[in-house]
């Protein structure tokens, strides 16, 4: 059971936001967030209860919080919540798209501590991140930074693409210091090309292009190793 496809947005949406989590949920089944925010306008409410649905009816008169539950192709559950009105001109907070295990209860803008605005209908506003996982998020910044500092100078044999996982040959915009003569001559200098982890590298199968760091081996295993720890979902 859904809503009328043919009803019109009766309430404001406020800025569009989605998860990290939704996003790529999004993008692996080739869903477009737009498709889910459109039929939650309207008032095409998923698969809610009917308990829920009454809820949302409510809602559209007091102002409250409105939900959509939505089933991607791949069975991946997306949420669509509305937030609350905020004043007397019916304006709210945001809309926020993300899975089920990443709302926060601890208030409206917890869940958002991760979110990515994917499209403003009204003025911008400052999100309040969720102290638990600002913690969690600003521990692991750290760590990679520490661990960053420990590598050393990287090499080609390092680089591995992150997007085809290519390991053979990249394109790397280097440096050297020249002594240039006016007649045209050119001397090379003694240290040779020079690059680092934050030179520009493009890979050679794929063409996907970043910083060096994005490509080495160590810096993805790290990462990836974290991740499965942490509980932060990936970016």
């Amino acid at each position: 059971m859904t809503g009328n496809p043919a009803q019109k947005a009766s309430f404001d949406l406020g800025p569009l936001v989605a998860t990290p989590g939704a996003l790529e949920a999004l993008e692996r089944t080739g869903t477009p967030a737009l498709d889910l925010i459109r039929r939650h306008a309207r008032g095409d409410w998923g698969e809610l209860c009917d308990e829920d649905r009454a809820a949302n009816e409510s809602a559209l008169s007091t102002g409250a919080r409105l939900m959509s539950v939505y089933r991607l192709s791949d069975g991946t559950v997306i949420w669509v919540i509305t937030d609350a009105e905020i004043d007397g001109k019916h304006h709210r907070q945001a809309t926020t798209l993300l899975l089920p295990d990443e709302y926060y209860p601890s208030g409206p803008t917890g869940r958002r501590t991760q979110g990515e605005i994917i499209m403003n209908e009204s003025a911008p506003q400052t999100l309040s991140p969720h102290p638990g996982i600002l913690a969690e998020l600003e521990a692991r910044g750290r760590a990679l930074l520490a661990f960053l500092d420990s590598l050393p100078a990287p090499t080609v044999k390092d680089l591995r693409c992150p997007v085809c996982g290519q390991e053979d040959a990249f394109v790397i915009e280097v440096s050297e210091r020249l002594l240039m003569f006016a007649d045209g001559v050119v001397l090379h200098g003694e240290t040779g090309e020079q690059w680092d982890e934050t030179s520009h590298c493009r890979c050679y199968a794929c063409q996907h292009a970043s910083e060096v760091m994005e490509f080495h081996k160590d810096v993805q295993n790290h990462i990836a190793e974290n991740r499965k720890t942490d509980g932060i979902p990936g970016e």
